[in-house]
């Protein structure tokens, strides 16, 4: 989303997580207008695989990845 620093996977992830339910979609990103969700939901019906493939990457995050990738957030246990 244009100027927001959110990207469009992240609220559509968001939405499947609060079960498609498009109000609890607008409390969690209470400071996005409804015109600015919409336009995510409409980006993602009209790229839903561009969208499904980024979420699938985020997905595959782990605390082993992240750590791997910045040791410095590695635990000093």
């Amino acid at each position: 989303m244009a100027g927001t620093g959110i990207e469009v996977w992240e609220i559509i992830a968001t939405y499947r997580s609060v079960n498609k339910d498009l109000k609890r979609l607008r409390k969690a990103y209470h400071w996005l207008s409804n015109e600015q969700l919409k336009a995510a939901l409409g980006y993602y019906a009209a790229y839903s695989h561009e969208i499904d493939q980024l979420i699938g990457q985020n997905e595959k995050w782990d605390d082993e990845k992240v750590a791997d990738r910045y040791p410095f957030m590695r635990s000093s246990s």
